[in-house]
């Protein structure tokens, strides 16, 4: 029985180390959050008894737990690289699945539209045709039309 009790502390030793090393490998990806690791007691107790626990059986993991608190914001030269202060995600959309990501770094593709690294485009919620902003989560498009020009309409000198 004390030899498996050594060996479900070992297992469990063995996966808090498997964390610690993804965080570790992960620490300068973009938008990565790190984890901990949960551990928990296991206790045996024999059919019949009086309901009483034995002193113990060992330990496993109970749960790897991402943690999402806010990292450190940094400037960058690509206007699309974006930020989230606080808890959240980015919604993104590949080939009509639905995803979500810390991740901020985003560009234009050839049609217009705000993408990740993946090509998965950003959502957000659309706008009608006065620019009122709709219930409707769509695709973000930048739109490389030429505007119509507008004259100036009012000028002050100082």
């Amino acid at each position: 029985m004390s030899f498996n009790i050594a060996l479900s502390g070992i297992r469990a030793a063995s996966q808090d180390l498997e964390v610690t090393g993804n965080n570790i490998a992960n620490a300068s990806t973009n938008g990565f959050k790190g984890s901990r690791t949960e551990f928990g007691d296991v206790y045996t107790s024999s059919v019949g008894s009086s309901g009483t626990l034995a002193v113990g059986s060992g330990v496993r993991v109970q749960n790897i737990a991402q943690q999402f608190g806010e990292g450190n914001i940094s400037f960058t030269d690509n206007l699309l690289d974006l930020a989230i202060s606080g808890t959240g995600f980015f919604v993104t959309s590949t080939n009509g699945e639905q995803g979500f990501t810390r991740s901020g770094t985003f560009g234009v593709d050839e049609e217009g539209f705000v993408v990740n690294n993946t090509n998965g485009r950003l959502q957000g919620f659309g706008v009608d045709a006065n620019g009122t902003l709709t219930n409707l989560i769509s695709d973000i498009e930048v739109s490389s039309d030429n505007l119509q020009p507008q004259t100036t309409q009012q000028v002050r000198t100082v």
